[in-house]
């Protein structure tokens, strides 16, 4: 999880590198990427939020607004600017000073060829920033923990939550590891069992659980196979492995554990939980859809509001990528669409059912 060195800001204009600079970005200590988006407009809107170091720009080539953006920001934001395009642009073109202005290599859809470019450059960008605000750790929305402890607290019915029929699933992609941890880091102790598929490789779930586990009153533990789900734990899907779920035997829960195809291009895979959790728990269970690229977990989830669920999709304006739960929600699949921060709030309401 990023946590310290420079505020980024991505504009990128394809999905594909999109992915590639996040896992160039993500990677790299010395980065937290706080947001991604295609739409000039909505960096904006970023900007006038949260403060950035630098805006990194991907775009094969630059439109007479795109330039106008990119000065205007550098002018009145003071944000220096790097651009990865295939057009020749300088800053005198733009009249922007050389501090905060840079051009760096463009290689359509392999940013990753890059990397050693984009490092040099956005940190020269960053040290040259007109003005230097002590860096932040970012939050998603600016949230007082405080507030929500209060609202959150106390509030599980002990006789609701613990009933071994009630299950939570949640998924996530890019962006998710932030996301996830926030939602998670709210909960109190007294919850239902929480499985999660967060796209991740093998030999990095074990420390995202770890990561959880630091800030959470819950237990948290990387599933296995053949394992029971109980109340008041969360159960991470391992990477390499698709994570489902099984009716018991005797009531409640079992958490199953398979190789196989990678579904929308991953394993492990959301739609392949949420699909498992709508065969073996229908209407007692609630399906929650986070940031991520792409559609993978919303028609699995589709397949949950269809058994009679409770689902939830993130809302655009906190998603760092509003992908999975965008076509989570033109499906049809999501019941309720909200912002980060009150997803907890919905998770409290599901459990005291």
């Amino acid at each position: 999880m990023l946590t310290e060195g420079y505020s980024i800001l991505a504009v990128i204009e394809d999905d594909k590198t999109c992915a590639a600079v996040y896992a160039l970005l993500e990677k790299d200590q010395k980065y937290r990427l706080c947001r991604i988006t295609a739409d000039f407009h909505k960096a904006g809107k970023e900007l006038q939020h949260h403060a950035m170091d630098a805006v990194i720009i991907f775009m094969e080539h630059l439109s007479p607004s795109a330039k106008a953006w990119i000065k205007n920001t550098i002018e009145k934001s003071a944000v220096p600017v790097l651009v990865s395009t295939a057009d020749k642009i300088s800053a005198r073109e733009l009249g922007v000073e050389e501090t905060m202005f840079r051009t760096c290599s463009f290689a359509s859809g392999t940013p990753m060829s890059i990397v050693s470019e984009i490092n040099i450059k956005i940190r020269v960008l960053a040290q040259n920033k007109k003005k230097m605000p002590a860096p932040q750790q970012h939050k998603v929305r600016n949230v007082d923990i405080n507030i929500v402890n209060r609202i959150l607290s106390g509030t599980i019915n002990g006789d609701n939550y613990a009933k071994p029929e009630k299950l939570i699933a949640i998924g996530a992609s890019m962006g998710g590891v932030e996301a996830v941890t926030k939602v998670l880091s709210m909960l109190p102790a007294q919850m239902p069992g929480i499985v999660v598929t967060q796209h991740m490789p093998p030999g990095f779930t074990s420390m995202f659980a770890k990561s959880i586990k630091d800030v959470c009153e819950l237990k948290v533990q990387e599933a296995v196979d053949c394992g029971v789900i109980e109340p008041g734990t969360i159960y991470i899907a391992p990477g390499g492995k698709h994570l489902t779920v099984k009716a018991g035997e005797n009531g409640g829960y079992i958490t199953r554990l398979r190789l196989g195809e990678r579904v929308e291009g991953h394993i492990p895979s959301v739609t392949t939980l949420f699909e498992s959790v709508a065969a073996a728990a229908g209407k007692h269970a609630m399906g929650i859809i986070l940031t991520g690229m792409g559609g993978d977990g919303a028609a699995g989830l589709l397949k949950m509001r269809q058994a009679g669920a409770f689902t939830v999709g993130q809302d655009e304006a906190s998603s760092l990528v509003y992908g999975m739960p965008r076509v989570a929600f033109e499906l049809g699949a999501v019941s309720k669409q909200v912002p980060l921060e009150q997803i907890p709030r919905n998770m409290i309401t599901y459990a005291n059912r």
